[in-house]
């Protein structure tokens, strides 16, 4: 029954979909009545990843919204039940459905109102009330409903961010920026900031941060008069090595996604190993970053074929959206190779500032 409902095979998947096109267009007229100004974006637990993956979610949304005619979108989570699943038998033998849930309040929930052209959110106390819920609304992903459950067609989105400025995207809010100062006055903080954020999962270990590396890295950067940030894992904040122990290691914007964007916001550069917090700054115009080691070797996630498919473009290319600060590189998180990334990027800097 689940793949008539979710069909992940392409001749199922064919034959349902060209059915519920046909369907909805019967309905498309009393939609057109419909003058709600704004896009209900359809968030299903069931299937929906539980990550930071919201925010390409987040992002096709706003594309769907603008293409539409509308002035934003509205956010509908709809409750799965337990057990929660990812969809990944490593990770669900790894996380269990509180630490699923805890992450859906504290990080899914938070970035989601970090996109300003998300104009609210529902949070449905039963699946059972999508159904009159989305009666008559203009909804995405278009062809879900409480029977046919869908998530967005990322290879779809992928091939429409082609260039950038199509979506507002991500921004830290006022307040953030606020708090983030404060901790400059407060911690004395006046060279350049550069954060380094790490990645330490039990989960696709492969796309793992080298430690050592960026330890190293940081103390270049003290030397060469920037002021390096340790952003520690979430699920592994309380856990950073006695190599980091002369290092300043921000701990609060681990925890908390509104301080993490003003940081990336506010920050000369950010670092990032192959991570989901990376794409907090590759959907903010105003972040300036470097995403290195974009397919690492023997992950289970981002492999050259999930690329490839996905991405649609080829491998060792920047985004096709980023701007020319903003930059996802494929260079191994060495020493020499992240200095390499670092003093291009300033050198790159300097030229786009003095010509």
């Amino acid at each position: 029954m689940s793949e008539f409902r979710t069909p992940t095979k392409p001749i199922t998947k064919s034959i349902i979909d060209g059915s519920l096109r046909m369907r909805k267009k019967l309905s498309d007229f009393q939609k057109d009545k419909n003058e709600d100004e704004l896009l209900y974006a359809i968030f299903d637990l069931k299937i929906a990843p539980i990550t930071f993956n919201i925010i390409e979610f987040l992002m096709s949304s706003e594309y769907e919204a603008s293409r539409s005619g509308k002035k934003g979108f509205v956010v509908v989570f709809v409750p799965e039940g337990r057990p929660l699943s990812y969809g990944w038998e490593e990770y669900d033998s790894i996380y269990d459905s509180d630490q699923k849930l805890w992450k859906f309040h504290n990080i899914v929930l938070p970035i989601t109102l970090l996109a300003p052209k998300c104009q609210g959110v529902y949070i449905l106390p039963r699946r059972s009330d999508i159904s009159n819920f989305v009666e008559n609304k203009n909804i995405h992903p278009n062809l879900y409903d409480s029977v046919n459950i869908r998530y967005i067609d990322i290879v779809d989105f992928w091939s429409k961010v082609d260039r950038p400025g199509l979506v507002e995207g991500l921004r830290a809010t006022k307040q953030g920026l606020r708090f983030i100062e404060n901790w400059r006055s407060a911690n004395k903080v006046i060279n350049p900031v550069v954060s380094i954020t790490i990645r330490q999962s039990e989960f696709d270990k492969a796309r793992n941060s080298n430690i050592e590396e960026w330890v190293k890295f940081a103390h270049y950067l003290q030397d060469s008069g920037y002021f390096p940030v340790i952003v520690p894992d979430t699920d592994n904040a309380f856990q950073t090595t006695d190599s980091m122990s002369e290092l300043y290691v921000f701990n609060e914007v681990s925890w908390n996604m509104g301080l993490r964007m003003a940081l990336y916001e506010s920050a000369y550069l950010n670092f990032f190993s192959p991570n989901g917090p990376s794409v907090l700054a590759a959907w903010n115009s105003k972040c300036s970053y470097i995403s290195m080691n974009s397919l690492p070797k023997d992950s289970i996630v981002t492999t050259e074929e999930s690329y490839k498919k996905t991405r649609k473009q080829p491998i060792g290319e920047n985004y096709r959206f980023a701007l020319p600060n903003q930059r996802y590189v494929f260079t191994l998180e060495s020493y020499e190779g992240i200095v390499e990334e670092f003093e291009h990027f300033v050198e790159d800097d300097k030229q786009s500032k003095f010509g």
